[in-house]
């Protein structure tokens, strides 16, 4: 189940950068995407709900609120160790073979 946090966490409406973002906002963000996928009106996301609204054509908007997720969590947790902790040419040498070992194809493929 996808729930109204889940999707709060998943476009980043709850990261210190989107702090300027109204809690009304980010709230009809919330309901938006919910609205576009819940079918039955439960007020959660099923798998299977997201699957149908995506076999439907039915795609996650950008709602310019900022950050929100660029992977699975163990990809985020590195993202976010490097960008605090590590100088910017390490971060992006380390991404560049990440991605090469995870299948992402040659620099500027994908």
């Amino acid at each position: 189940m996808w729930t109204p946090d889940e999707i709060r966490r998943t476009y980043g409406l709850e990261d210190e950068s989107t702090a300027h973002i109204p809690a009304a906002r980010k709230d009809e963000i919330v309901r938006e995407v919910v609205k576009m996928f819940d079918y039955n009106g439960d007020g959660v996301v099923s798998r299977e709900e997201f699957m149908a609204g995506w076999r439907d054509g039915r795609r996650l908007g950008d709602y310019g609120s900022g950050v929100g997720h660029h992977g699975d969590d163990e990809f985020e947790y590195e993202i976010h160790h490097f960008e605090k902790f590590h100088d910017e040419s390490k971060f992006v040498l380390f991404f560049f073979f990440l991605g090469l070992l995870r299948g992402g194809g040659e620099c500027g493929g994908g």
